[in-house]
């Protein structure tokens, strides 16, 4: 089995309060891997640079 970023983000979420609440609606969060989006089920085998955030709007 490879980690994956829900894995990740179990773990993170584990580890502090305000991770588990950041990481509560995973509809709001993006991930990013090396620059490009990636879905929760993403392997971290291999990743350099993870980024998340929330979704932005605007032009």
């Amino acid at each position: 089995m490879s980690a994956t970023f829900a894995y990740l983000i179990g773990d993170m979420s584990a580890l502090l309060e305000r991770y588990a609440l950041a990481f509560a609606d995973l509809g709001a969060v993006r991930i990013a891997v090396d620059q490009e989006l990636a879905g929760v089920e993403a392997p971290l085998r291999g990743v350099r640079e993870v980024a998340f955030f929330p979704p932005m709007t605007g032009g």
